[in-house]
């Protein structure tokens, strides 16, 4: 959720202003203090609400594991832990995760 609340703020810093100093000050004052989660404006809430949406239906399905010892196995097997490793922290599901 981290990476995905970040792609949001800095693609909605970059809608509202024109500078990096003025980006980061204006999205602290859109955030309520004691809720972090919700935005005090309603569009930029909606627009928030929205992002995690269309990114929470996100599905992939990765090639299955080989069973086997040999090398081809091993560097099948690496691929799919490492892309496995990189899709989960961008925030996306992998198909067959609880």
């Amino acid at each position: 959720m981290d990476k995905i609340k970040a792609e949001f703020e800095a693609w909605i810093t970059r809608e509202l202003c024109s500078n990096d100093k003025q980006r980061e000050q204006t999205l602290r004052k859109q955030m309520f203090p004691d809720d972090p989660s919700r935005y005090k404006q309603l569009w930029i809430d909606a627009a928030w609400q929205g992002w995690q949406a269309s990114r929470k239906d996100i599905e992939i399905e990765l090639p299955p594991m080989f069973k086997g010892i040999t090398e081809e196995c091993r560097a099948n097997n690496k691929c799919v832990l490492s892309c496995a490793s990189l899709i989960r922290k961008a925030g996306i599901r992998i198909k067959g995760d609880v």
